[in-house]
């Protein structure tokens, strides 16, 4: 599957913190995950399987905090817009 294709994802599944909000009731995406299909309740464990022993992740001691649940529709056109700019930007 070359880039652009990759880039087509519809669903995502997003990382956050919430330990860690602000005064305003915000915190941030600290991981996104694009998928073709609506992930399940087995998507969401194996991220998070992956996330606890991946130490290249960074979150492997924070693991116990994080919470992860199918992201919005607009976080998703986020990350899809980010991820075919990156795209475009290494052509």
């Amino acid at each position: 599957m070359d880039l652009l294709e990759q880039a087509k994802f519809n669903y995502g599944l997003i990382v956050v913190n919430l330990g860690d909000i602000d005064e305003d009731g915000n915190t941030s995406v600290i991981h996104f995950a694009g998928y073709y299909y609506d992930p399940t309740d087995e998507d969401v464990e194996k991220l998070r399987a992956e996330l606890a022993e991946d130490e290249t992740f960074g979150l492997t001691n924070e693991i116990d905090n994080l919470t992860i649940s199918k992201a919005p529709e607009d976080i998703v056109e986020i990350y899809r817009d980010q991820y075919l700019e990156w795209i475009i930007r290494q052509n």
